[in-house]
């Protein structure tokens, strides 16, 4: 399963980082759903797949090591697919269309012969109108799913409300 929300948790007290670094470190071997990882704080921050998950080592932190821990509110992790968009232009077009790539935070793999770019899926609907307008439908354009990744502060503004 994939990881969706996360918390960050610290210890009240520091001497007992050292315990909550062994708990995780024994929790992510039984569990390939949990996700792991030091905040810039210190803290831990833990992704995964929903917030009973959560709550449960939360509760497993106090009752088996007995430590009191401090733990964020919980947010969720959001993802954009991200499309593998591949172009075959004319020249006079080419320099337009990668611009338009790069605004709709595409980031691009190669130019020659053919565009390739990773775009979010949201940051591309109606993107083969636009093409089509721009090269006069002489052009050849294809759209893949490549992969999924977390979205920017950017992207994730009109999904939070």
């Amino acid at each position: 399963m994939r990881s969706i929300i996360s918390v960050e948790i610290t210890p009240t007290n520091i001497n007992d980082a050292e315990k909550l670094a062994g708990f995780f470190a024994l929790l992510v071997q039984t569990d390939p759903s949990l996700g792991v990882s030091i905040s810039s704080g210190g803290g831990i921050i833990v992704n995964g797949t929903g917030e009973l998950q959560l709550e449960m080592i939360v509760d497993r932190i106090a009752r088996e090591l007995s430590v009191q821990v401090q733990v964020t509110k919980p947010k969720v992790i959001y993802l954009e697919p991200i499309m593998l968009v591949q172009l075959t232009v004319a020249s006079d077009v080419r320099d337009a269309l990668i611009a338009d790539l790069r605004a709709r935070e595409g980031r691009i793999e190669s130019i020659s012969p053919t565009i390739k770019a990773l775009v979010p899926l949201a940051a591309i609907v109606g993107y083969p109108e636009y093409v089509r307008a721009v090269t006069n439908g002489h052009g050849e354009l294809s759209i893949t799913f490549s992969s999924y990744e977390e979205t920017t502060e950017l992207e994730r503004r009109p999904l939070v409300r």
